[in-house]
């Protein structure tokens, strides 16, 4: 039998709070990467302008790889974290609390989608 009481079972209420906050640290980590990534970007065309000769008028080709390359690593440096974010919390509650807290973490994420 599965009894829950919200205002008793401090696991589950910490849980529960704990997938609400979840998603908003997820999402500014991922706008903070893609401004990092943007920056990164700008950066490097605006370094390709000043090192290449004859790119302004047309008459060079830019350096495509450097750039695209430079943005895979940002990417994939700036991903690492929301993703281990995302994937460690349910393995740890359910873990170390039982199903309960994992219920009610899932039970947080669920909730704060309505906003």
């Amino acid at each position: 039998e599965l009894s829950v009481n919200l205002f008793t079972d401090i696991h589950l209420l910490v849980s529960i709070l704990l997938g609400l906050v979840i998603p908003y640290i997820f999402l500014s980590l991922i706008i903070r990467g893609t401004g990092r990534s943007v920056t990164h970007f700008k950066t490097e065309i605006h370094r390709q302008f000043i090192e290449i000769p004859f790119l302004k008028v047309g008459k060079a080709k830019p350096d495509v790889v450097r750039a695209v390359e430079g943005i895979a690593h940002q990417a994939m440096d700036t991903l690492a974290l929301p993703g281990l974010i995302m994937l460690m919390p349910p393995i740890a509650l359910g873990y170390l609390f039982g199903t309960k807290a994992l219920m009610g973490f899932v039970l947080g994420v669920f909730f704060s989608s309505f906003n």
